[in-house]
Protein backbone atom coordinates (compact mmCIF):
# COMPACT_ATOMS: atom_id res chain seq x y z
CA UNK A 1 0.00 0.00 0.00
CA UNK A 2 1.54 3.37 -1.02
CA UNK A 3 1.55 5.69 1.99
CA UNK A 4 0.01 8.56 0.00
CA UNK A 5 -2.99 6.48 -1.07
CA UNK A 6 -4.50 4.86 2.04
CA UNK A 7 -6.63 1.74 1.54
CA UNK A 8 -5.17 1.14 -1.94
CA UNK A 9 -3.84 -2.33 -1.21
CA UNK A 10 -2.14 -4.59 -3.75
CA UNK A 11 -2.71 -8.27 -3.06
CA UNK A 12 0.51 -10.25 -3.48
CA UNK A 13 -0.62 -13.61 -2.16
CA UNK A 14 -2.85 -15.56 -2.62
CA UNK A 15 -3.19 -14.96 -6.35
CA UNK A 16 -5.50 -17.79 -7.41
CA UNK A 17 -7.66 -20.53 -5.95
CA UNK A 18 -4.88 -23.09 -5.64
CA UNK A 19 -2.88 -20.71 -3.42
CA UNK A 20 -5.45 -21.23 -0.68
CA UNK A 21 -3.84 -24.62 -0.05
CA UNK A 22 -1.20 -22.60 1.79
CA UNK A 23 -3.67 -20.32 3.56
CA UNK A 24 -2.78 -19.70 7.19
CA UNK A 25 -1.01 -17.34 9.57
CA UNK A 26 1.56 -14.76 8.55
CA UNK A 27 3.36 -13.88 11.78
CA UNK A 28 6.18 -11.67 10.52
CA UNK A 29 7.04 -9.53 7.47
CA UNK A 30 10.36 -7.89 6.64
CA UNK A 31 12.39 -6.75 3.63
CA UNK A 32 15.84 -5.98 2.27
CA UNK A 33 17.21 -4.80 -1.08
CA UNK A 34 16.37 -8.14 -2.69
CA UNK A 35 12.72 -8.40 -1.79
CA UNK A 36 9.92 -8.71 0.73
CA UNK A 37 9.67 -11.77 2.97
CA UNK A 38 6.93 -13.19 5.18
CA UNK A 39 6.53 -16.27 7.34
CA UNK A 40 3.67 -18.51 6.27
CA UNK A 41 2.12 -21.09 8.62
CA UNK A 42 -0.62 -22.97 6.73
CA UNK A 43 -3.65 -24.13 8.68
CA UNK A 44 -3.70 -27.52 6.96
CA UNK A 45 0.04 -28.25 6.91
CA UNK A 46 2.53 -28.84 9.73
CA UNK A 47 5.48 -27.21 7.96
CA UNK A 48 6.12 -23.48 7.85
CA UNK A 49 7.17 -21.58 4.72
CA UNK A 50 9.00 -18.41 3.71
CA UNK A 51 7.07 -16.35 1.16
CA UNK A 52 9.13 -14.09 -1.13
CA UNK A 53 8.00 -11.19 -3.32
CA UNK A 54 9.99 -8.63 -5.27
CA UNK A 55 9.91 -4.87 -4.74
CA UNK A 56 7.38 -4.49 -7.59
CA UNK A 57 4.78 -6.48 -5.59
CA UNK A 58 5.24 -9.64 -7.65
CA UNK A 59 5.05 -12.98 -5.87
CA UNK A 60 8.21 -15.00 -6.49
CA UNK A 61 8.01 -18.25 -4.56
CA UNK A 62 7.72 -20.01 -1.24
CA UNK A 63 10.32 -22.28 0.30
CA UNK A 64 9.93 -24.64 3.22
CA UNK A 65 11.36 -23.54 6.58
CA UNK A 66 11.11 -26.87 8.39
CA UNK A 67 9.99 -30.47 7.97
CA UNK A 68 7.61 -30.76 10.93
CA UNK A 69 4.98 -33.48 10.73
CA UNK A 70 2.70 -32.10 13.46
CA UNK A 71 2.12 -28.50 14.49
CA UNK A 72 0.79 -29.49 17.93
CA UNK A 73 3.64 -29.32 20.43
CA UNK A 74 3.40 -29.21 24.20
CA UNK A 75 6.48 -26.99 24.57
CA UNK A 76 5.26 -24.32 22.11
CA UNK A 77 3.20 -21.30 23.12
CA UNK A 78 -0.41 -22.39 23.55
CA UNK A 79 0.68 -25.86 22.30
CA UNK A 80 0.90 -24.74 18.66
CA UNK A 81 4.30 -24.30 17.00
CA UNK A 82 4.72 -21.34 14.63
CA UNK A 83 7.47 -19.34 12.94
CA UNK A 84 6.62 -16.14 14.78
CA UNK A 85 9.54 -13.85 13.89
CA UNK A 86 11.93 -13.28 11.01
CA UNK A 87 14.94 -10.96 10.78
CA UNK A 88 16.28 -9.94 7.38
CA UNK A 89 19.54 -8.37 6.20
CA UNK A 90 22.11 -10.24 4.06
CA UNK A 91 20.63 -13.47 5.42
CA UNK A 92 17.16 -14.44 6.61
CA UNK A 93 16.67 -15.71 10.14
CA UNK A 94 13.47 -17.28 11.44
CA UNK A 95 12.69 -18.54 14.96
CA UNK A 96 10.04 -21.24 15.36
CA UNK A 97 8.90 -22.09 18.88
CA UNK A 98 8.48 -25.51 20.50
CA UNK A 99 10.70 -28.58 20.77
CA UNK A 100 10.23 -29.14 17.02
CA UNK A 101 11.38 -25.58 16.28
CA UNK A 102 14.61 -23.64 16.49
CA UNK A 103 16.54 -20.87 14.75
CA UNK A 104 16.63 -21.32 10.97
CA UNK A 105 18.79 -19.55 8.36
CA UNK A 106 17.55 -19.15 4.79
CA UNK A 107 18.74 -17.40 1.63
CA UNK A 108 16.95 -15.28 -0.94
CA UNK A 109 15.96 -17.45 -3.90
CA UNK A 110 14.87 -15.83 -7.18
CA UNK A 111 12.20 -17.63 -9.15
CA UNK A 112 13.95 -20.50 -10.94
CA UNK A 113 11.14 -22.22 -12.83
CA UNK A 114 7.36 -22.47 -13.03
CA UNK A 115 7.11 -24.18 -9.65
CA UNK A 116 5.82 -21.86 -6.90
CA UNK A 117 7.49 -23.98 -4.21
CA UNK A 118 11.26 -23.76 -4.63
CA UNK A 119 13.91 -26.06 -3.23
CA UNK A 120 14.55 -24.93 0.33
CA UNK A 121 17.73 -23.21 1.49
CA UNK A 122 16.71 -23.60 5.14
CA UNK A 123 19.26 -24.73 7.72
CA UNK A 124 18.60 -25.12 11.44
CA UNK A 125 21.52 -23.36 13.13
CA UNK A 126 20.49 -23.37 16.80
CA UNK A 127 17.96 -25.00 19.07
CA UNK A 128 17.10 -25.48 22.75
CA UNK A 129 14.87 -28.11 24.31
CA UNK A 130 11.75 -25.92 24.15
CA UNK A 131 12.64 -22.92 21.91
CA UNK A 132 10.14 -20.73 23.72
CA UNK A 133 10.87 -17.58 21.72
CA UNK A 134 7.73 -15.58 20.99
CA UNK A 135 8.77 -12.64 18.78
CA UNK A 136 11.93 -11.44 20.53
CA UNK A 137 14.67 -11.95 17.93
CA UNK A 138 17.19 -9.43 16.57
CA UNK A 139 20.72 -9.00 15.25
CA UNK A 140 23.35 -6.62 16.62
CA UNK A 141 26.80 -5.97 15.18
CA UNK A 142 28.14 -8.98 17.14
CA UNK A 143 25.25 -11.25 18.10
CA UNK A 144 22.00 -12.91 17.18
CA UNK A 145 19.91 -12.20 20.28
CA UNK A 146 16.79 -14.13 21.31
CA UNK A 147 14.69 -13.98 24.46
CA UNK A 148 13.47 -17.32 25.84
CA UNK A 149 10.38 -17.54 28.07
CA UNK A 150 10.85 -20.85 29.86
CA UNK A 151 11.05 -22.01 33.48
CA UNK A 152 13.69 -19.28 33.66
CA UNK A 153 13.59 -16.23 31.42
CA UNK A 154 16.88 -15.68 29.58
CA UNK A 155 18.58 -13.74 26.82
CA UNK A 156 20.58 -15.95 24.46
CA UNK A 157 23.54 -14.50 22.53
CA UNK A 158 24.77 -16.40 19.45
CA UNK A 159 27.85 -15.34 17.52
CA UNK A 160 26.79 -13.53 14.37
CA UNK A 161 29.35 -15.38 12.22
CA UNK A 162 29.63 -18.92 13.65
CA UNK A 163 26.09 -18.96 15.12
CA UNK A 164 27.54 -20.69 18.21
CA UNK A 165 26.00 -19.85 21.60
CA UNK A 166 28.28 -17.33 23.34
CA UNK A 167 26.39 -16.64 26.57
CA UNK A 168 23.02 -16.59 28.31
CA UNK A 169 21.82 -13.97 30.79
CA UNK A 170 19.07 -14.51 33.34
CA UNK A 171 16.29 -11.93 33.08
CA UNK A 172 13.99 -10.75 35.89
CA UNK A 173 11.65 -13.56 36.95
CA UNK A 174 8.28 -13.40 35.22
CA UNK A 175 9.38 -10.99 32.47
CA UNK A 176 7.67 -11.95 29.19
CA UNK A 177 9.14 -10.46 26.01
CA UNK A 178 6.63 -9.90 23.23
CA UNK A 179 9.18 -7.89 21.26
CA UNK A 180 12.78 -6.75 21.44
CA UNK A 181 14.49 -3.62 20.11
CA UNK A 182 18.05 -2.52 19.48
CA UNK A 183 18.23 1.26 19.92
CA UNK A 184 21.43 3.30 20.05
CA UNK A 185 23.47 0.18 20.69
CA UNK A 186 21.32 -1.05 23.58
CA UNK A 187 18.85 -3.95 23.86
CA UNK A 188 15.30 -3.29 25.11
CA UNK A 189 12.95 -6.04 26.26
CA UNK A 190 9.35 -5.06 25.44
CA UNK A 191 6.57 -6.95 27.17
CA UNK A 192 4.95 -7.66 30.51
CA UNK A 193 5.77 -8.45 34.11
CA UNK A 194 2.39 -8.41 35.81
CA UNK A 195 1.57 -5.36 33.67
CA UNK A 196 3.12 -3.53 30.73
CA UNK A 197 6.88 -2.95 31.13
CA UNK A 198 10.02 -2.19 29.15
CA UNK A 199 13.46 -3.24 30.42
CA UNK A 200 16.91 -2.29 29.13
CA UNK A 201 19.73 -4.82 29.18
CA UNK A 202 22.84 -3.24 30.70
CA UNK A 203 25.73 -5.12 29.11
CA UNK A 204 28.48 -3.58 31.26
CA UNK A 205 26.72 -4.66 34.46
CA UNK A 206 25.14 -7.76 32.90
CA UNK A 207 21.73 -6.89 34.36
CA UNK A 208 18.35 -5.41 33.47
CA UNK A 209 16.99 -1.96 34.30
CA UNK A 210 13.28 -1.10 34.19
CA UNK A 211 12.76 1.97 32.00
CA UNK A 212 8.98 2.02 31.57
CA UNK A 213 6.05 0.69 33.60
CA UNK A 214 2.37 1.19 32.74
CA UNK A 215 0.10 -0.34 35.43
CA UNK A 216 -3.13 0.18 33.48
CA UNK A 217 -2.07 -1.92 30.48
CA UNK A 218 -1.26 -5.61 30.09
CA UNK A 219 1.83 -5.48 27.87
CA UNK A 220 4.00 -3.24 25.75
CA UNK A 221 4.31 -4.56 22.20
CA UNK A 222 6.35 -1.85 20.46
CA UNK A 223 9.16 0.63 21.11
CA UNK A 224 10.49 2.80 18.32
CA UNK A 225 12.81 5.81 18.08
CA UNK A 226 12.55 8.53 15.43
CA UNK A 227 15.34 8.74 12.83
CA UNK A 228 16.49 12.10 14.27
CA UNK A 229 16.48 10.66 17.80
CA UNK A 230 14.15 13.32 19.22
CA UNK A 231 11.09 11.13 19.90
CA UNK A 232 10.61 7.60 21.20
CA UNK A 233 7.15 6.00 21.01
CA UNK A 234 5.99 3.04 23.13
CA UNK A 235 2.71 1.21 22.48
CA UNK A 236 0.85 -0.98 24.98
CA UNK A 237 -2.33 -3.07 24.86
CA UNK A 238 -4.67 -4.70 27.35
CA UNK A 239 -5.94 -8.27 27.15
CA UNK A 240 -9.48 -9.44 27.66
CA UNK A 241 -11.24 -6.66 25.77
CA UNK A 242 -10.33 -3.94 28.25
CA UNK A 243 -10.04 -0.43 26.74
CA UNK A 244 -6.96 0.58 28.70
CA UNK A 245 -4.27 0.41 26.05
CA UNK A 246 -1.73 3.23 25.98
CA UNK A 247 0.70 4.96 23.68
CA UNK A 248 3.42 7.06 25.29
CA UNK A 249 5.98 9.47 23.86
CA UNK A 250 9.37 10.43 25.23
CA UNK A 251 11.07 13.61 24.02
CA UNK A 252 14.83 14.08 23.69
CA UNK A 253 15.64 11.04 25.87
CA UNK A 254 14.22 12.64 29.00
CA UNK A 255 13.00 10.72 32.05
CA UNK A 256 9.39 11.71 31.34
CA UNK A 257 6.92 9.73 29.24
CA UNK A 258 3.86 11.65 28.02
CA UNK A 259 0.47 10.01 27.41
CA UNK A 260 -0.69 10.57 23.81
CA UNK A 261 -3.50 7.96 23.77
CA UNK A 262 -6.19 10.64 23.35
CA UNK A 263 -4.85 11.38 19.85
CA UNK A 264 -6.04 7.97 18.64
CA UNK A 265 -9.53 6.85 17.70
CA UNK A 266 -9.91 4.51 20.68
CA UNK A 267 -8.06 3.13 23.68
CA UNK A 268 -7.57 -0.41 22.39
CA UNK A 269 -3.83 0.20 22.43
CA UNK A 270 -1.01 0.15 19.89
CA UNK A 271 0.43 -3.07 18.48
CA UNK A 272 3.18 -1.61 16.28
CA UNK A 273 4.71 1.71 15.25
CA UNK A 274 6.79 2.86 12.31
CA UNK A 275 8.40 6.22 11.52
CA UNK A 276 8.56 7.41 7.93
CA UNK A 277 12.09 7.36 6.52
CA UNK A 278 12.31 11.17 6.70
CA UNK A 279 10.99 11.18 10.27
CA UNK A 280 8.08 13.50 9.47
CA UNK A 281 5.37 11.01 10.44
CA UNK A 282 4.73 8.22 12.90
CA UNK A 283 2.34 5.43 11.89
CA UNK A 284 0.55 3.61 14.73
CA UNK A 285 -1.19 0.27 14.24
CA UNK A 286 -3.97 -0.06 16.81
CA UNK A 287 -5.20 -3.31 18.29
CA UNK A 288 -8.70 -2.41 17.06
CA UNK A 289 -9.80 -0.16 14.28
CA UNK A 290 -7.12 1.73 12.42
CA UNK A 291 -3.67 2.78 11.36
CA UNK A 292 -3.18 6.36 12.51
CA UNK A 293 -0.64 8.81 11.08
CA UNK A 294 0.60 11.73 13.22
CA UNK A 295 3.07 14.48 12.34
CA UNK A 296 6.16 14.28 14.54
CA UNK A 297 6.41 18.08 14.50
CA UNK A 298 3.06 18.15 16.31
CA UNK A 299 4.25 15.61 18.88
CA UNK A 300 7.39 17.64 19.58
CA UNK A 301 5.20 20.37 21.11
CA UNK A 302 2.40 18.14 22.43
CA UNK A 303 2.08 18.41 26.22
CA UNK A 304 0.08 15.25 26.82
CA UNK A 305 -3.52 14.15 27.21
CA UNK A 306 -5.58 15.95 29.81
CA UNK A 307 -7.28 13.71 32.35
Amino acid sequence: MPLKTPNKFTQIFPRRGSDWLLAGHTWSVNSNEQGVFATLSPWNLAQDYLLTADKENNFLNVQKIDDATNRSNAEAFWSQSYSRKLVVDEEILVYKDGSIGGLFKLKFTPRQNDNDIQETTSEKIFSTSNNRVYRALLKTDKYIVSYHIDDEQKLYFNDIETKALVKTVNAPAGLWAFNIAYIDGEIYIIGARGNAVVYKYNESENNFVEVLNEPSSSAFLSLNKAPNGLLTIAGAVSWGGSSSGKVLVNKRQSDTWIDMTCLLGNESGVVDTEFSSDGRFIYLLQKVGAITRIKTAFLSTFEGCKN
